[in-house]
């Protein structure tokens, strides 16, 4: 084989290309000026913003780009005109822009339609605060200047996110981690982002509130200490208001230690939870802070009995209530005051109570500081009734009265009534008369209630005898000397043999009837086992009496006189006749037999109608005297 010299081979290449040369370009002319030619613009198309424009390549080409929009567009073509792209066309106006081609005798043109969208701007952005951390704040986009649709991004420390439809982000709850820088920018939905805009977010210096507590519990006052552990960003200094939750407020304490004192609430020394506040200020921010103080070294004594009401020799059952209480895990002390002098210190007790009044049961509890609470309970002891009746008889006739009189224990009692056996029934009298209508054995009760005691009573039987009946019939009349009247109990007629008489006669007669021969009133009495009737008869004589009781001095010439002048029909020996008033005193006397009478004045006065009282004596011609004495009526 043999070898070509070096330079043959360069100079052999070089006509090579130089013969492929005019191949390609007699091959390009021969071709038909028909190739699809077209024009590309990149999309989106944003105002203010670079695209590139593109045709189709086409080797050998020279591209001539234009445009007839208004305003005109910034060109910065290519250098190289053989390239199909335009590069850095500040668009903004929509419109059309050409493209032409040529490759020798051939010229190609192709057009494209741009539609401009519109670049967001977002000028200002405006902060609310800054705001102290844990309050809300607000970024807002006043000057915005974006098409509808266009969306604000906000990124930063708190990510990325979006702004609201008002152009507005909301921070809540703002924190110190915040603070920092961020970047927004708009964008609208065709694509066109607006600028970006570095952005500061600031957040004023932060305070923290923060205390702790030691309680040093007491009887009458527990002692709290509190150390002040707030602190403040950048070395601020801060002012503290502590609030104590008892209405104690101190302003501008600064001490890192504060003793305050609360007061143990009596009787009971409860338990009781403070709403301690403690507020802080750097001037710039605040910050609050609360905790419970739980005071927990309660004494509270309750009790429960079985009874508060009792009667005298009874037991009652007493057990320290679930309410009773001291501070956990601590051991109390405890006593029992039952008021009658007795003591107990067990949790539970019984006590009996042997005399009856009130008392004051007390239960007292001490804890492990000395601490008491006490409970009282009322108990009522009543005493054991009693009753005791006395009656002044235990047999009576109908129509008597029986005086009870009643002793019983009126102190705690309901009621008290009296029964005697007839229907009738006294409430709560201590002593009552009492009388039956019929004859009878009675039972007689006395009835006490007592509210806690047991009722007591009484019960005695008492008799009432019947009372006899005696009639000796109506009045009646003799006349002297003539035929005697028998006079008798006209009931018994002396058949019943337990009836005794006596008769008002001189002799006391004892007999059922007697014989009387003269006029005048008789009266019996009938006695029946020591129960009495008695009845009176008047015997008058029918002889010759005829006295008025009537008379009416007025002139008429009737009845104008008072004088018993029948009297005058037989001999009389002697006659007197006295008239008296009302007073007793004597305002006539005759002893006239053959006068005229009273004519009803007194000294020439006439007197008043009214009552008077007559007393007549006369003597007649055989030896008999006779007394009467009664009213007459003066009528005028």
């Amino acid at each position: 084989m043999s070898f070509i010299p070096q330079i043959m081979l360069t100079m052999i290449r070089q006509l090579l290309a130089a013969a492929s040369l005019v191949l390609i370009t007699t091959h390009l002319q021969a071709q038909p000026c028909n190739l699809n030619f077209q024009a590309i613009a990149d999309d989106p198309a944003c105002s203010g913003r670079d695209i590139q424009l593109s045709a189709t390549a086409i080797p050998g080409a020279v591209y001539t780009w234009s445009t007839a929009v208004v305003p005109p567009p910034t060109w910065s073509p290519s250098t190289n005109v053989r390239d199909p792209k335009l590069l850095n066309i500040s668009l903004a106006q929509s419109g059309t822009y050409n493209v032409t081609a040529t490759v020798g005798p051939c010229v190609y043109q192709a057009s494209v339609d741009i539609f401009v969208n519109i670049t967001p701007e977002i000028g200002k952005v405006v902060q609310a605060g800054p705001v102290c951390p844990g309050e809300d704040d607000t970024i807002s986009l006043p000057n915005i200047n974006a098409p509808t649709g266009a969306t604000a991004h906000i990124i930063g420390a708190m990510g990325n996110d979006v702004f609201d439809g008002n152009f507005q982000y909301k921070i809540s709850n703002v924190q110190k981690s915040h603070e920092g820088i961020y970047i927004i920018y708009a964008e609208t939905p065709a694509g066109c982002r607006s600028d970006d805009v570095v952005f500061e977010f600031k957040v004023k210096p932060d305070v923290k509130a923060d205390f702790s507590f030691e309680i040093k519990e007491g009887c009458e006052e527990d002692e709290v200490i509190f150390t002040n552990l707030s602190l403040s960003d950048s070395n601020l200094a801060y002012k503290s208001n502590w609030d104590f939750g008892d209405g104690t407020v101190v302003p501008n304490n600064n001490d890192g230690i504060y003793t305050h004192f609360y007061q143990v609430p009596k009787p009971d020394y409860s338990d009781r939870t403070y709403d301690v506040v403690l507020i802080v200020d750097n001037g710039r921010c605040k910050d609050t802070i609360e905790k419970d103080v739980y005071i927990n070294h309660p004494v509270k004594a309750k009790f429960v009995a079985d009874d508060d009401s009792i009667c005298q020799g009874e037991t009652i059952n007493f057990k320290a209530s679930d309410s009773s209480y001291v501070k956990p895990n601590t051991i109390p002390k405890m006593l029992w005051i039952f008021g009658d002098g007795a003591t107990d210190i067990v949790i539970d007790t019984k006590h009996t109570y042997e005399r009856s009044g009130k008392y004051d049961a007390t239960f007292i509890v001490t804890d492990f500081l000395g601490c008491s609470d006490s409970f009282k309970l009322p108990v009522i002891v009543d005493s054991v009734g009693h009753v005791m009746v006395k009656a002044d008889k235990k047999e009576i006739c109908v129509g008597e009265e029986i005086i009870f009189d009643v002793d019983y224990l009126e102190e705690a009692f309901i009621s008290a009534e009296w029964s005697f056996g007839d229907g009738v029934r006294i409430p709560n009298e201590n002593r009552v008369y009492h009388s039956y209508h019929e004859p009878g054995t009675y039972n007689v009760s006395f009835d006490v209630d007592y509210r806690i005691c047991p009722d007591v009573n009484y019960n005695g039987v008492y008799t009432v005898k019947p009372i006899p009946k005696v009639y000796l019939g109506n009045d009646t009349s003799i006349c002297p000397n003539g035929e005697p009247v028998y006079l008798a109990d006209l009931f018994h007629q002396g058949n019943n043999p337990d009836i005794r008489y006596t008769w008002n006669t001189p002799d006391r007669s004892s007999s059922p009837g007697i014989i009387v021969r003269h006029p005048g009133v008789y009266a019996v009495k009938a006695d029946l086992d020591g129960c009495t009737a008695s009845d009176t008869i008047e015997v008058r004589k029918d002889c010759y009496i005829n006295i008025p009781n009537v008379f009416t001095p007025n002139g008429d010439g009737s009845s104008d006189y008072f004088l018993p002048r029948q009297l005058l029909s037989r001999s009389i020996a002697q006659f007197s006749m006295d008239i008296y008033n009302r007073w007793g005193e004597n305002i006539f006397a005759t002893k006239a037999a053959n006068g005229r009478g009273w004519d009803g004045r007194y000294k020439e006065v006439e007197q008043p109608t009214g009552v008077y009282v007559y007393s007549i004596q006369v003597t007649f011609a055989n030896g008999i005297t006779e007394r009467y004495t009664g009213n007459v009526t003066l009528l005028r």
